[in-house]
């Protein structure tokens, strides 16, 4: 036998398993170098907290809601200011109506989101865009000297476009808030969409409230909308989504 084919298989064994456990090595390294470069920039810290980019939160819950489906026609366009004012009013009622009690030395309070909220310089995230979505009439009354101004920057500062959309120079992402737009033209404006994205961001200790939300959106004797059906019931987890039909 050639001594040189023996060499060459001898250990081809050992030279699979290396490369094998070589391999998963890099990969793991690559996990906590990603890691440690969105720890970095974007630490999780509760009153420095931006949905979407800090990505160590648990505590969430992400509602998507959307309109009943017509058997020859589809979904409706959630865009339409009946449906949008529809979700802007259980959006208001989760934030200052779902509350639940605590107890601290010795006294009792009932506390809602906006005592729970995961905040950025002690704001919430209370769902904006749909504001931003609603007819710019709507943004404000604004009279005198300032109405110029403000008709300005709402016509030149703020653009609603897909899959990101500016206010100013903050860009909003509606890749993930908005469900199947319907695009207009090459820039990104869109006149359809079939669902919306709701986000509501606690703390972790905040199980009791999220899990009350939960219970709210699944109340099929009182459901959130007066038309409102649950397309599924979930527990109220980290992440999981609940639809709701307006």
């Amino acid at each position: 036998m050639d001594m040189s084919s023996i060499s060459r298989h001898e250990f081809r064994l050992e030279f699979l398993v290396t490369s094998l456990l070589f391999t998963a090595f890099c990969g793991y390294g690559l996990v906590w170098i990603e890691e440690l470069v969105i720890s970095e920039h974007w630490p999780l810290d509760e009153q420095r907290f931006w949905p979407g980019k800090s990505y160590d939160l648990n505590g969430y819950l992400d509602i998507i809601v959307a309109g009943k489906e017509h058997p020859q026609y589809g979904r409706p366009n959630i865009l339409s200011l009946r449906y949008l004012d529809e979700v802007a009013r259980i959006n208001q009622y989760i934030v200052h109506n779902i509350t639940v009690p605590v107890d601290l030395e010795g006294k009792h309070y009932e506390v809602a989101y906006t005592d729970l909220c995961m905040s950025f310089d002690w704001a919430c995230y209370l769902n904006d865009h749909l504001t931003m979505l609603m007819p710019k009439s709507r943004w404000g009354n604004f009279s005198g000297p300032i109405a110029e101004f403000a008709s300005d920057i709402i016509n030149n500062e703020v653009n609603i476009t897909y899959p990101i959309g500016w206010r100013g120079s903050e860009p909003i992402y509606f890749g993930a808030l908005v469900g199947r737009p319907h695009l207009v033209d090459r820039e990104g404006h869109f006149d359809h969409a079939t669902a919306l994205r709701l986000t509501y961001n606690v703390g972790n200790i905040s199980y009791i409230w999220r899990k009350k939300l939960a219970s709210w959106l699944t109340n099929k004797e009182k459901p959130p909308s007066g038309e409102s059906q649950m397309l599924s019931e979930t527990a109220a987890g980290e992440g999981q989504a609940h639809c709701c039909l307006v």
